[in-house]
């Protein structure tokens, strides 16, 4: 019971993210000031796209946390996520710009968690990255 309890919980966190990773990349003409850091929104890039990877993993949408299935899975719909989001950027009324580099920093940002689910499910399985 506690762990579909933990499952709920984490899939409740992860539409709340969504939801607010959209408003965040999505809202017209945001700008946020974060002092002398050099292309800031690389980074947020980053770190937002590898956290909504991240939760995606956990949800267990598609199977087991670490199967390959689950891995899989999670990283076609994140990438495809990311493309589709830096893409909506580009639409007239949002007044955002879409960049290769602001993609390749999302791309970066789903990569980085299923490097680190594959490494784990390698390491908890002696090596056998089967199901």
């Amino acid at each position: 019971m506690q762990d579909r309890r933990a499952l709920v919980a984490a899939r409740v966190v992860f539409v709340a993210y969504t939801i607010l990773l959209l408003l965040g990349t999505l809202w017209p003409n945001l700008q946020i000031d974060v002092g002398d850091v050099p292309r800031p929104d690389l980074y947020m890039h980053l770190l937002a796209f590898g956290g909504f990877t991240a939760l995606m993993l956990v949800c267990q949408w598609f199977g087991p946390l670490l199967s390959a299935r689950n891995i899989a899975w999670a990283g076609v719909v994140s990438t495809g996520f990311a493309l589709a989001n830096e893409s909506a950027q580009a639409l007239p009324f949002i007044h955002r710009h879409a960049r290769l580099d602001d993609a390749a920093a999302n791309i970066l940002g789903v990569a980085l968690p299923l490097m680190g689910a594959l490494l784990l499910g390698a390491i908890s399985n002696g090596g056998d990255a089967h199901d």
